[in-house]
């Protein structure tokens, strides 16, 4: 969790922008933690996300297609670098948002 807190009236505009931004790349993306329970004051921005998988041809690997939208994110700097950069957990600071992070749960 970010040691900042922002009001659920600047974080759900941000979380929004983001699920949007992931969504074709996803089975499944959902707003989750803080926000979703509309608590008044959120410390991170929480998103549960089921990626869609590529299937590779010919033993090739199976690739997450949520990936790629997030190296868009990165490369457009509306994410900085992965803080961790797990099968089941991502952790990005938000850029600009003065600390804020998003937490991705797969």
């Amino acid at each position: 969790m970010s040691k900042i807190r922002i009001t659920i009236t600047k974080a759900e505009p941000i979380a929004r922008m983001l699920v949007e931004a992931m969504a074709p790349g996803c089975e499944r993306i959902e707003i989750a933690g803080s926000i979703r329970r509309q608590q008044d004051l959120v410390g991170d921005i929480e998103i549960v996300a089921i990626p869609e998988m590529l299937k590779g041809l010919f033993g090739q690997p199976v690739v997450s297609l949520l990936d790629s939208y997030l190296g868009n994110l990165i490369q457009t700097g509306v994410l900085g670098k992965p803080k961790k950069n797990g099968k089941k957990y991502k952790q990005f600071e938000i850029v600009g948002q003065h600390g804020l992070h998003l937490d991705l749960f797969l």
